[in-house]
């Protein structure tokens, strides 16, 4: 290791140890030190002229001179402020040209401006060779959603995967404003993909290899880490090993410093490739000891070491003490094609099977009627318009919104998200929610059981530690998928439900398989409902009717649920975070708006509230709920009381009839809005904030084939 230390690109990280572990050492909670979290109150030391890297990866394009507004090729005073423009659907803002940037080295475009008049911009990407006029050649265009208007927004657009593909040069980039808008540029950067590990020597980041995203510490290679900690019982040390930016192997190695001596416990040779090398190493010998772990890599200059979930864990504790989780949510699901929720000749054994072992919510209502901000509200614990998650922004959420997977992973329990859809999951700040994370294709996925058998994949390989499991599934999404092995007079959608109920029976039945079910707390749900023809409406992302909003909700396993037991009480996805903490007994962030579940088994006073749900996407509407009763409040009209149990379309008004619930609920309404104001405020409108939004092409691709966008 001698040879290594005296290195110049040596990075040597004094970690603050006390406080983190403090934080993550919780009753019943397995015993695991990230050293990724413990790079957050780091010291870092880094070397002379590092960067000059990052330099070496960025090209600027704006402000530069040279850009002009098409199709008149007007030229522009871009000084060295923002660049203001109007732009009509026909006209578009071009970059100076050429830019003469390597196709196959792009990493992504960075761009900060703000945006009046649309709620979608697009950036064009025009490769040497090619016209604005023959898009079909060499011309690529990112749809980026405005998630807020008329405020700063910096981007983070990654490349398309097929221009990076291409062996040309980037000759110039094009902005237009879908419908037209105002747009006022301040910052455009095109990134190598080198860039990305430059912000420091070491740091953290997210890295995808072969299918699987993960949260990593990053090293330029030659360094090392070396962490001071107190070694547990048993102690493990588990990460996964991968490399970047370079062609040839890089070694890595673990090895534990006492007293100055240095002693190698692994080495392996990672050669860069399509998925991560998991290791797992036994410090048994160091047990109960204080010892300093250092991570080192050696190889190219320029190359990048990347160390996902790096962890020292206990063996001796963790499954005997602390609960699995599986939240399940089946994407446009209606609680009136279940048996268990009444529903006769149901085509839904598996799902009415876990019900009769826990219990199911009758009343449970989602807080969106799309799956972006739903599944938000749900992550975070607050209402959406409090956390502003839009459906296809890509707005990673605020700071202080910690979700409570970050909260558990933090703790210790291995977290894992799969899903199908490409709304979801929310973007944590952290970048750390997630020990794994997967997306699969809609259209098949549901057909061949690839989510299911990744799910069975990570439980058993994870079966000796606590673990968190989010899957979301999208049989019944629009008739996504049809199943043939039902009875010829089911509907399309019926067909749905039935193939959504027999793959999640596929799991339910691993667990069972594994003897892990009595372990392990089960969470089913839905991320909104379905409009089957009501009111001439099909599919989600309408005004919050009932179909919209009304939302199956099973609780099973470990945790007061009874047996079979069939709960009244109006309960909301928001509710999920405060039970899956209180389950792990783990405290929940103040600002978590939901209720423990477990409450409902104690008849806390509390749950006789006002529930809310909205639609965000057009028409801004709103409604408090009160079983039986809906405060409807929309643009352009008077709030309005319905009965939705005895008026299920919803269309008339019971204001006049029922005064004081309707001035009970109009309060509740604007109290409600206010709060929510209030705190997206302290969430996102600090002074110094910036709003950051990542524009995924592939996840654009699979939105307008799901309908979403035109």
């Amino acid at each position: 290791m001698a040879t290594l230390i005296r290195q110049t690109q040596v990075i040597l990280f004094i970690v603050a140890l006390c406080a983190a572990a403090a934080a993550q050492n919780t009753c019943g909670a397995p015993e695991v030190f990230r050293l990724d979290a413990a790079l957050q109150d780091s010291v870092v030391q880094a070397p002379e002229g590092f960067a000059a890297h990052a330099a070496r990866y960025t090209h600027t394009v704006f402000p530069l001179p040279g850009w002009t507004t098409a199709p008149e090729a007007a030229p522009l005073d871009c000084g060295q402020g923002p660049l203001g423009i109007s732009l009509t659907p026909e006209s578009a803002l071009d970059s100076p040209t050429p830019l003469n940037i390597d196709a196959s080295a792009l990493g992504l475009a960075l761009l900060e401006l703000s945006v009046e008049g649309t709620a979608s911009i697009r950036l064009w990407w025009r490769l040497a060779g090619s016209a604005w006029d023959d898009p079909g050649a060499g011309v690529y265009c990112t749809l980026v959603n405005v998630p807020k208007t008329n405020a700063s927004v910096r981007y983070k657009v990654r490349v398309p995967d097929d221009l990076r593909m291409r062996d040309l040069k980037l000759d110039q980039l094009r902005l237009t404003a879908d419908g037209g808008g105002t747009i006022s540029l301040q910052r455009l950067e095109v990134w190598e993909t080198g860039r990305l590990f430059t912000e420091t020597a070491f740091g953290t980041i997210s890295c995808t290899l072969g299918e699987e995203t993960r949260p990593c510490l990053y090293g330029s290679v030659p360094g090392h880490i070396r962490v001071p900690l107190q070694l547990p019982d048993a102690p493990l040390f588990r990460a996964g090993l991968g490399c970047a930016n370079s062609d040839a192997p890089v070694t890595m190695r673990v090895s534990l410093v006492e007293d100055d001596l240095t002693r190698e416990l692994a080495r392996h040779d990672v050669a860069p490739g399509a998925q991560w090398n998991d290791i797992s190493i036994n410090l048994a010998t160091h047990a109960k000891r204080g010892a300093v772990l250092e991570l080192a890599a050696e190889g190219p200059h320029g190359a990048v070491a990347l160390w996902s979930n790096p962890a020292v864990c206990s063996a001796a504790r963790g499954m005997s003490r602390a609960p699995n989780f599986v939240v399940y949510v089946v994407d446009a699901l209606r609680t009136d094609r279940l048996g268990c929720y009444g529903r006769s000749g149901a085509l839904t054994p598996n799902i009415d099977a876990l019900a009769a072992r826990g219990t199911a919510f009758l009343a449970c209502f989602s807080n969106e009627t799309s799956t972006g901000p739903s599944m938000a509200s749900l992550a975070t614990g607050v209402d959406a318009l409090a956390h502003g998650h839009g459906s296809a922004d890509g707005v990673a959420l605020a700071p202080g919104l910690v979700t409570f997977p970050e909260l558990l992973r933090a703790a210790g329990w291995t977290t894992c998200a799969l899903s199908e859809n490409p709304f979801t999951p929310p973007s944590a700040a952290s970048g750390r929610a997630y020990s794994i994370q997967r997306f699969f294709d809609e259209h098949s996925a549901g057909r061949t059981g690839e989510t299911q058998a990744a799910a069975a994949e990570f439980i058993r390989k994870h079966r000796e530690q606590p673990f968190f499991l989010y899957v979301h599934t999208m049989e019944c999404h629009a008739g996504l998928h049809r199943d043939v092995q039902t009875p010829a007079e089911a509907s399309p959608y019926d067909e749905s439900v039935a193939l959504a109920d027999r793959n999640f029976g596929r799991l339910v039945e691993m667990l069972e398989q594994e003897e892990m079910l009595g372990n392990t707390l089960i969470v089913f749900t839905a991320d909104h409902g379905e409009a089957l023809g009501e009111r001439g409406d099909w599919g989600h992302g309408y005004e919050p009717y009932t179909e919209q909003i009304h939302v199956p909700l099973i609780l099973a396993g470990p945790g007061p649920w009874g047996t079979g037991s069939h709960s009244p009480t109006p309960v909301q996805l928001t509710d999920i975070a405060p039970t899956v903490l209180r389950a792990a007994g783990l405290p929940q962030p103040g600002h978590y708006q939901g209720l423990p579940l477990q409450t409902v088994m104690e008849d806390d006073p509390r749950l006789d509230r006002v529930l809310f749900s909205s639609q965000g996407q057009t028409s801004r509407s709103r409604a408090a709920i009160q079983p039986p009763w809906k405060l409807w409040r929309t643009r352009n009209a008077p709030d309005r009381l319905v009965d939705f149990t005895a008026d299920p379309a919803e269309t008339g008004s019971r204001s006049d009839k029922a005064p004081a619930v309707f001035e009970t609920l109009r309060r509740a309404l604007d109290e409600h809005e206010n709060r929510q104001r209030a705190l997206f405020s302290r969430m996102y409108q600090r002074s110094d904030a910036v709003i950051e939004a990542e524009v995924n092409p592939a996840r654009i691709e699979a939105m307008e084939a799901l309908g979403y966008l035109d």
